[in-house]
């Protein structure tokens, strides 16, 4: 049987007022349970004064004595060691608080981001709020302290690939807690072991989705977990200029996607570009994919390309550019041609800066999803 607790009390209650009270009903001194249980004397006498535990062997023999079960005397001082642990822990938060200051400093933009995404409820952030939502985040993160979070998520070593805007500054604490609401979305989900030859099998369908005006969100979770890639997809957080990321997750391959330009073609390309990392890139569970130095730099050409190209065929593309007076209609003709919607060509135009046409953004439309 599971041991449950429904109350937890603010003061303390030691096994020894029950041993006690019974002996005191039974009419049973100390030196008379000692000599039944061959137990010391001078144990019994420290359990009465607090200073020692019941033992799982006391509560045997206790149990043998007293025909109460030695799980009663289990679950009385495993009460009490849980409440003495959680009242010194509460008596500490104030230090704790001052030790995480300058972290508690840095979350404050991010948990309201976690509020809006209705991972914790709404609070003002505080003094007096500091203790809930410092356990708010312990809760969130599965930690005790955060003072490892960076170590835990390999920010410092940028154990990951994204795309980052130089522009913009990355925050890290924000950038952790943004991968870690990426892996709560994905936390009770079942997945198919991985396979390479069922990806390829599904992409064909994920590319008809982009003739919708919207994106099901769900459908693409659906289908990726069914050849085990985990897909999640969370809005941009402030201070982490991040589109995009594919990493392991309990060795499963995990692709991220945010809502970062907030256009349709955008957000396809990116699922592309980072399915691409998983079939040419993702090999181990501890691979560096990073586009932010010279040495990732390939990887990031080599999806790109790849996403590009399984969209529009490399050659089509190329006539279609040296075709006279690109139009509207023709380049909706040529979309209509390549089973892709027009502001996947559009995209591609302004992404390859093959032609700059102020009309071209009109086709590029805003990013609209559902079941989500």
């Amino acid at each position: 049987m599971v041991y449950k607790r429904s109350f937890y009390p603010e003061i303390l209650i030691h096994p020894w007022m029950s041993l006690k009270d019974i002996l005191e009903s039974e009419d049973m001194t100390q030196k008379d349970l000692s000599l039944r249980t061959d137990i010391s004397e001078k144990h019994i006498s420290n359990i009465i004064k607090a200073k020692a535990s019941i033992t799982p062997d006391t509560a045997l023999k206790l149990k043998k004595v007293f025909w109460i079960s030695s799980d009663f005397w289990n679950n009385l001082q495993k009460a009490y060691d849980e409440d003495l642990a959680r009242i010194e822990e509460k008596a500490l938060m104030s230090d704790r608080i001052e030790e995480e200051k300058s972290i508690l400093s840095e979350i404050k933009d991010w948990y309201k981001n976690l509020e809006l995404l209705w991972f914790f409820p709404k609070l003002v952030y505080n003094e007096k709020n500091q203790e809930i939502i410092l356990n708010n985040l312990y809760s969130f993160f599965w930690l005790s302290s955060l003072k490892n979070i960076l170590e835990i998520f390999n920010i410092n070593k940028m154990w990951l690939n994204f795309k980052k805007t130089e522009s913009l500054k990355l925050n890290k604490y924000n950038l952790a807690c943004w991968l870690r609401a990426w892996e709560k979305k994905i936390e009770d989900l079942s997945i198919w072991e991985y396979s390479k030859d069922r990806l390829k099998e599904v992409l064909p369908e994920l590319k008809s989705m982009t003739n919708n005006e919207f994106i099901n969100i769900s459908k693409i979770q659906e289908l990726l977990l069914n050849v085990g890639i985990y897909f999640s997809f969370v809005e941009w957080f402030t201070n982490v200029p991040v589109f995009w990321i594919t990493r392991r997750y309990k060795w499963i391959p995990f692709v991220q996607v945010s809502d970062r330009g907030k256009r349709n073609d955008t957000f396809w390309f990116a699922l592309f570009h980072e399915l691409a990392h998983v079939q040419l890139h993702l090999h181990k569970k501890d691979d560096i994919l990073i586009n932010i130095n010279d040495n990732e730099e390939n990887k990031e050409q080599e999806a790109n390309k790849w996403a590009s190209n399984y969209f529009i065929n490399e050659k089509d593309y190329r006539d279609f550019l040296n075709s006279w007076n690109i139009t509207i209609d023709k380049l909706v003709e040529f979309s209509n041609k390549n089973w892709v919607w027009s502001n996947i060509v559009a995209w591609r135009l302004w992404f390859d800066h093959d032609i700059f046409w102020w009309e071209i953004s009109k086709l590029r439309t805003p990013l609209k999803l559902i079941n989500y």
